[in-house]
């Protein structure tokens, strides 16, 4: 199923199907398809998944697609994942989601 079949879901058929994918399943869907699970629920949805089902989620997505999701998502996904989970998510990811909140010296 690609994005394009994702986003022919209602949002309750895409939160059902992620809340009965572990977190580190995601990580077998492509970036196009994790972020159109994402935008098909709703960021104030996904933020009712579990934190390691939120992390793969953003996990499998390019850190290119969070600047879409908008800052205040963003910093609302990743207070409801945890450090932990964010971490898990990789180098890129974590700089990603964290990239809006770096200072440069």
């Amino acid at each position: 199923m690609d994005d394009k079949h994702i986003l022919g879901l209602d949002a309750g058929q895409l939160l059902n199907a992620a809340q009965n994918i572990q977190g580190e399943h995601f990580q077998i869907m492509d970036a196009a398809s994790a972020r159109a699970m994402y935008a098909g629920i709703g960021g104030d949805q996904a933020l009712n998944l579990d934190p390691s089902q939120l992390g793969g989620m953003f996990g499998a997505m390019d850190p290119t697609q969070y600047a879409g999701i908008g800052g205040d998502q963003i910093l609302a996904a990743y207070n409801t994942m945890g450090a932990d989970q964010a971490v898990a998510m990789g180098g890129d990811n974590l700089a990603g989601i964290l990239g809006p909140w770096t200072v440069n010296k």
